[in-house]
């Protein structure tokens, strides 16, 4: 059976189309080049790459047309209207209403772009995942989206210490990239000036606390540079981070197995790296 021959992750219709990990026509607010660079990891070590398209041309069959053209689709269309002005480095105070939005949007594109890893074992969300987000279309808990702002773009590529990243584009300074503590995958956003992380899990076997646990030990390691979402009122965009820190902190795993435990049943020593 193809991949368009699937049944969709998100609803379980048959039949899969090619899902954008970011929307084509957001390509006209960020100039591109047609090219961008990425780092992948195989048995010769890290290797630097290039490759015709750019970060916007990526696409995966994953969801169904009813779900790629409809709510999906919705949440991209609403959420721009947050995350355009925090990428060209215009920080707003952010809603309870604009909160919730990068929150769905992070968790959908963080599902997304496990699926670009499907053929190596334990990247992609497992099946719990996109059902309990399918019903849910919104975090699956307090706590387990987080979003910090970086005083520079950076064009240089970034890369899983667990698989091949989706790469960076020179000029747009977007880059995004997924990894695995358990059970949890958490993915690692930067879009111009903003950086968004989200950790995504199956509710119906861990509880919320685990993938809280994973970014909590994320902003203890970089103190102030981050804050959780959603915060329960209005909030401001945290300082901006520095360039290197927005490198680090997409290294979760090597993150959290390095941070104190931070209290509760489940700590960092819970996580073990699937490789």
């Amino acid at each position: 059976m193809s991949s368009k021959d699937a049944p969709c992750r998100m609803c379980g219709a048959m039949g899969r189309t090619r899902e954008h990990l970011l929307p084509d026509h957001w390509r006209n607010e960020f100039k591109t080049e047609n090219f961008y660079d990425y780092e992948s990891r195989g048995p010769a070590g890290l290797r630097q790459r290039s490759r015709y398209g750019t970060a916007f041309d990526e696409r995966v069959w994953v969801v169904c047309a009813k779900c790629n053209n409809g709510w999906m689709q919705d949440i991209d269309r609403e959420a721009k209207t947050v995350i355009f002005p925090l990428a060209r480095d215009r920080p707003i105070a952010l809603s309870l209403e604009a909160q919730t939005l990068l929150t769905k949007w992070a968790v959908k594109t963080t599902l997304i772009r496990t699926a670009f890893d499907e053929k190596q074992p334990g990247f992609i969300a497992p099946p719990g995942v996109w059902s309990a987000f399918y019903r849910n279309r919104d975090a699956f808990a307090p706590g387990t989206v987080q979003l910090g702002m970086v005083n520079k773009q950076q064009w240089l590529a970034s890369n899983s210490p667990l698989g091949l990243a989706f790469g960076a584009n020179k000029r747009s300074g977007i880059t995004g990239r997924v990894g695995i503590t358990g059970r949890v995958n958490v993915g690692s956003f930067q879009i111009g000036h903003l950086f968004i992380q989200a950790a995504v899990y199956d509710p119906e076997v861990l509880p919320a606390e685990a993938a809280r646990e994973v970014l909590a030990s994320v902003r203890a390691a970089y103190p102030g540079r981050l804050i959780a979402l959603p915060a329960g009122g209005k909030v401001v965009p945290p300082a901006p981070m520095s360039h290197n820190e927005a490198r680090e902190l997409r290294e979760v795993p090597t993150i959290v197995g390095n941070a104190p435990p931070l209290g509760g049943h489940v700590g960092p020593n819970a996580f073990g790296i699937i490789s």
